[in-house]
């Protein structure tokens, strides 16, 4: 996950990797002995596992998983057959993937950003998102966009999304519609995993006790596996913006960082009933 007031991406992953492998350890050593959270020295042992050696496959895992709509969170995905611990609740590829955006055009889209007035930060990865959504196809726009936006933002930042939309459109890109831009750059704010998004992914809710892990692998696919066993129905979870760390915090410092990606924290764990 990501939002605009966050800059320095590729070094904030690094950090977390490295956070990763130092936690392996402390989960070893937790193992057992946590009766708040007793998934939560499983979660901190895989967090240093090398998934990127494990190919990641085609898109699979489709018939594990079904989404449905819920009063509280929207669509949200859930396991659609029991799962076992370590199996792969899905594996899939990047609806639109900014990772490798050509260079020039990247250029020339930050260029067109900060002349429409941009001042909410990280515009190089903005310009990125905005030159991998043009060059996207109709479907792919589509399938992005469909995934949740928030709609109460600050006037602000609506405005110069708005503006910076508006102005790749007139400038580079009038092929594409503005306010399909405008809405898939505030889709990535809030559903960006990495430098892409994923729609199902997107559409898992998140846990400070989670009952899944985020695997990035090495071919760019991204896989949701199981760290425990799954009944049918239960929704699949995971812990949003790599929160390695912020798992071992108490609820009050949880509640105060996942409120930077725009809710407050109300998993089992920080109603205490795990």
């Amino acid at each position: 996950m990501a939002s605009y007031a966050q800059k320095g991406d590729a070094a904030a992953y690094s950090r977390d990797a490295i956070i990763s492998n130092m936690l392996s350890e402390v989960g070893d050593a937790l193992e057992g002995s946590l009766e708040c959270c007793p998934a939560l020295p499983t979660v901190l042992k895989l967090a240093h596992r090398d998934f990127a050696a494990q190919p990641g496959g085609p898109a699979t895992g489709g018939e594990r998983v079904a989404v449905r709509e819920t009063a509280a969170h929207g669509l949200e995905t859930v396991a659609a057959v029991s799962l076992r611990a370590g199996v792969a609740a899905f594996v899939e590829r990047a609806t639109i993937d900014w990772a490798d955006a050509d260079a020039a055009a990247t250029e020339e889209a930050a260029a067109v950003i900060i002349a429409s007035g941009w001042a909410l930060g990280g515009e190089a990865r903005v310009a990125r998102q905005i030159v991998a959504f043009c060059g996207a196809s109709a479907e792919k726009q589509q399938e992005a966009n469909a995934l949740y936006a928030p709609d109460d933002v600050p006037e602000e930042a609506r405005a110069a999304v708005d503006a910076a939309a508006a102005a790749a459109v007139a400038k580079l890109y009038p092929q594409t519609d503005a306010a399909a831009l405008a809405r898939f750059l505030r889709v990535c704010d809030v559903n960006a995993t990495g430098e892409a998004v994923y729609a199902r992914v997107s559409r898992c809710q998140h846990s400070c006790a989670p009952n899944c892990w985020v695997a990035h692998h090495a071919d760019g696919a991204l896989g949701l596996y199981a760290i425990r066993d799954i009944p049918k129905g239960e929704p699949l979870t995971f812990a949003y913006a790599g929160a390695n760390a912020l798992l071992l915090l108490p609820t009050r410092l949880r509640r105060r960082s996942l409120a930077k990606l725009g809710f407050e924290c109300a998993c089992a764990r920080c109603r205490g009933e795990v």
